[in-house]
């Protein structure tokens, strides 16, 4: 099992940048999320422990952008079980407005104009998708997420 840990690091009103990285310690990439408290009913992911799956082909918007980007590309990252939330994914976004309470990854997550933003989703994706999609195919994966000040048991 894949175990891939997002530590919350700083937050805005409206969003949240946040560090991916494998248990061991090895960082992954940036992360982008809402803010905590988005009144669209579109809030970040509750801190917690997720499992990860392979979204079928053809069920994500992203899939026709990333199929020909990720050679091993077969469906979207999604997060299962988030509560009173269907549809949760770890997608490439460069602005907290392209979320709708997902993870957008990023090499890095910086302040511009009062939110964070990322910068090469596209790459960043592309790092975390193979080991994701392989660790779903053989024995599952899942995220613990660790909110801003709570550290990852070591």
């Amino acid at each position: 099992m894949l175990t891939i840990v997002l530590q919350r690091q700083n937050e805005t009103a409206n969003s949240t940048s946040g560090a991916l990285s494998k248990d061991d310690g090895t960082a992954l990439c940036a992360i982008l999320e809402r803010g905590l408290h988005n009144a669209d009913g579109h809030p970040r992911i509750p801190a917690g422990t997720y499992t990860l799956a392979i979204r079928p082909f053809g069920e994500s918007h992203f899939d026709a952008k990333l199929k020909d980007v990720i050679p091993q590309y077969r469906g979207i990252i999604q997060v299962l079980d988030v509560p009173n939330r269907t549809a949760i994914e770890m997608h490439p976004a460069n602005e907290v407005s392209e979320l709708l309470g997902c993870l957008a990854t990023g090499t890095t997550v910086a302040l511009n104009g009062g939110d964070y933003e990322a910068s090469a989703s596209r790459n960043a994706y592309a790092k975390v998708y193979p080991l994701v999609q392989a660790a779903c195919a053989d024995g599952g994966a899942q995220i613990e997420i660790h909110d801003i000040g709570a550290q990852a048991d070591s």
